[in-house]
C-alpha cells in the first residue's frame, strides 16, 4: 500500500516526484508520524523516514522492555521470598511437632521408669478425720518430688485402708485413670450426711 493512498494525499501524475514526496512528508508530520524537524529535509525518502521514526521510538521500546524485565524480576523475587517463608514455616512446624513427640516420649519414659516402691516412704498417712488435708499434703509432696501425675492414683492407693479402700476398689477403671476423679469419689465418702436423712 502506498503512503499517498494511506493518508489520502491528492496528487497529479504529472507532478514531479519531489513535489509529491514533499506533500507526503508534510502529511506525515501533520499526523505526527514524523517529527517536525523532518520538514528540514531537502529530499524525502519514505524508507529513510520510516527508519528514522523507528530509531526515535527505539528508546521508548527499550524502556518498556526494561520495565517488563524489572517487573518480571520483581515477581520472581517475591515468589522466591514467599517460598522461603513457606519453607521456614514448614520447618518450624516440623520442629514443633518433633519437640512435642520428644516431650511425650520423655513423659512416657519417665512414667514407665517411675518406681512407686522407692517413693512410698514419702507418702503421708491417710487421715480419715481430715481427708482433704491428706490430699493437700500428697499433692504438695508429689509436685515437689516431680512424680508423674499418671502415677498419683497408684501412690494414694497404697495408703488407703478400711472403708475408703473398699470405695476405691469399687470405682470403674475409667475413673481410676484420673487422679482428680478418684480424689472426688473418695471425698464423697466423707461428706456429712444431711440431718433430714440421719433422723430417718
Amino acid at each position: 500500500m502506498r503512503l499517498t493512498d494511506t493518508y489520502e494525499i491528492e496528487y497529479q501524475h504529472s507532478q514531479r516526484k519531489s513535489v509529491i514526496q514533499n506533500a507526503v512528508l508534510t502529511e506525515l508530520v501533520n499526523e505526527e508520524v514524523l517529527p517536525r524537524r523532518a520538514l528540514t529535509f531537502r529530499t524525502f525518502n519514505p524508507k529513510e523516514a520510516v527508519e528514522l521514526r523507528k530509531l526515535e521510538l527505539e528508546p521508548e521500546r527499550l524502556e518498556r522492555e526494561k520495565d517488563k524485565l524489572h517487573e518480571l524480576a520483581l515477581k520472581e523475587s517475591e515468589e522466591r521470598e514467599r517460598e522461603r517463608e513457606r519453607q521456614h514455616e514448614l520447618a518450624l512446624a516440623q520442629a514443633s511437632s518433633r519437640r512435642r513427640d520428644l516431650q511425650a516420649l520423655s513423659l512416657e519414659s519417665e512414667t514407665k521408669l517411675f518406681d512407686v516402691t522407692k517413693h512410698l516412704r514419702l507418702m503421708p498417712a491417710f487421715d480419715e478425720e481430715d481427708p482433704e488435708d491428706f490430699f493437700m499434703q500428697f499433692e504438695k509432696i508429689a509436685k515437689s518430688s516431680q512424680w508423674p501425675e499418671e502415677s498419683w492414683v497408684v501412690m494414694i492407693q497404697s495408703v488407703l485402708t478400711g472403708s475408703v479402700r473398699s470405695a476405691f476398689l469399687s470405682l470403674s477403671s475409667e475413673v481410676c485413670r484420673s487422679y482428680e476423679l478418684v480424689k472426688e469419689e473418695i471425698l464423697k465418702v466423707y461428706e456429712p450426711i444431711p440431718e433430714s436423712y440421719s433422723e430417718i
